[in-house]
């Protein structure tokens, strides 16, 4: 048994289909039973054909404790899932590599059914090599150990520990580089290109799972992929230099105190206050702009495409009363931001607060519900002003600015991110003014 779901022993139709039927029942009902015994409340059979974790608790309440005990019971099965069809797919007479469609949400129920229907190849054939090469296992080894690697440091910081700290974005996938570039050296082929791009692998597919799992969504996965890969690939370097040292015990460490380090005391990064700031020039006196900035009406569809990849984008402003205490609401595709009024001097100088934000993106993913803590959070908007300074020729410099605070590491990566964001915000919004502005004085 153990040599089948984890060794290099050929997977036939008959065992595919089996011992994938009976590892689905074996642990839907540890997950009901854990959510059971959490919340009292039952899973239906049906919804669990959905690999989104998030899916699957929808609707029951209080299943924090469930959803990461759930998470962390996965981790083995999608191991053997992935282990049994990539083998299975080498019976069938395909490449070992279409098992990695695994962690493809959607494609991996495809595969799965295709691999069940699959007929096992000639049997001259399966004399030739009816197990796997010894340098495929270690490098499957080597990926599952990087995917284990990324999803337990994103279960303890994120869902544990509630911190998007540097211990998750920078010496998760250094340690992910190391741990995947020294196994798949001990199948003796430890080429500098081979351990990188294992590591690569690795990283890439650990990001697939956490897209499987519902557990994020693709848009923060591609902007921490630059920071990612670049770590990972160094870690590649350092885990093959320590397997020709014969370092097993210090890699161990490393796996092992990388969670210790997620648990160390907080850098108070959400007290630390960026700001973003952006002007155009209107031409129309600031007597008229000022109506506009106050409030606006709909904003055409926008043109730039990075409000087209579902970064939370304007729509539309409205206020309820007027002076210092009226309430601005700013509508977002998302949601509104409740902003009250600080500052009231028309038309020169307006300022607010912001008591409530929508979430800051819809995220890509073929589920409805992703359960990425860091949409509820992470980056908060603090408060916001509008200045207007009169400029000769009767015309306006408009300047926007928000005031924030990024609770994620290292920030001088994340913050290059937002201020790009709240800058493209910022000009949809003081465009849409200056040329409501403009028509307004032309009337």
């Amino acid at each position: 048994m153990t040599q089948l779901w984890f060794g290099r022993v050929a997977v036939g139709r008959a065992q595919y289909v089996k011992h994938g039927i009976g590892l689905l029942l074996v642990k839907y009902a540890l997950d009901s039973l854990v959510l059971y015994l959490d919340t009292a409340q039952l899973m239906a059979p049906w919804t669990y054909l959905s690999p989104s974790l998030a899916w699957r608790l929808d609707g029951i309440s209080n299943a924090k404790l469930s959803f990461l005990v759930m998470a962390l019971f996965s981790l083995p099965f999608v191991w053997v899932g992935v282990s049994m069809s990539i083998r299975r797919a080498r019976n069938a007479g395909l490449s070992p590599w279409v098992g990695l469609l695994f962690f493809v949400p959607l494609i991996n129920w495809l595969m799965i059914v295709a691999l069940c229907a699959a007929p096992t190849r000639q049997a001259q054939e399966m004399r030739r090599g009816d197990q796997l090469p010894a340098a495929l296992p270690q490098a499957l080894k080597a990926l599952a150990a990087g995917i284990v690697t990324g999803l337990v440091a994103l279960l303890v910081s994120v869902f544990g520990l509630e911190e998007y700290g540097s211990a998750l974005f920078a010496g998760t996938p250094f340690v992910m580089g190391v741990v995947s570039a020294y196994l798949v050296a001990q199948s003796g082929e430890a080429s500098i290109k081979r351990s990188v791009g294992i590591a690569l692998l690795g990283l890439g597919l650990c990001g697939g799972t956490m897209v499987l799992l519902a557990l994020e969504g693709g848009i923060c996965l591609l902007m921490a992929a630059p920071l990612a890969a670049v770590l990972a690939a160094m870690g590649a370097l350092v885990g093959r230099s320590m397997a020709q040292a014969q370092s097993g015990g210090a890699v161990a460490s490393l796996f092992f105190a990388l969670p210790l380090t997620m648990a160390m005391p907080g850098q108070g990064l959400d007290d630390v206050v960026h700001s973003a700031v952006t002007e155009v020039v209107v031409d129309a006196p600031p007597e008229v702009v000022w109506e506009r900035v106050v409030s606006f009406p709909d904003l055409p569809p926008p043109s730039d495409w990075l409000m087209k990849t579902g970064i939370a984008c304007p729509v539309r402003a409205r206020i309820d009363g007027e002076g210092v205490g009226a309430v601005r609401h700013c509508e977002f595709t998302t949601g509104a931001f409740v902003e009250p009024i600080t500052v009231w001097n028309p038309p020169h100088h307006l300022a607010f607060d912001v008591t409530k934000q929508p979430p800051p993106m819809h995220e890509w993913s073929p589920y409805q519900h992703v359960h990425a803590p860091h949409l509820a959070g992470s980056m908060k908007s603090r408060r916001g002003a509008f200045r207007l300074e009169r400029l000769p020729g009767n015309k306006t410099r408009l300047v926007g600015t928000t005031w924030y605070s990024l609770d994620m590491a290292p920030q001088l990566y994340w913050k290059r991110f937002s201020d790009v964001i709240i800058g493209r915000i910022h000009t949809r919004v003081l465009n849409h003014v200056r040329q409501l502005s403009e028509a307004d004085a032309t009337r």
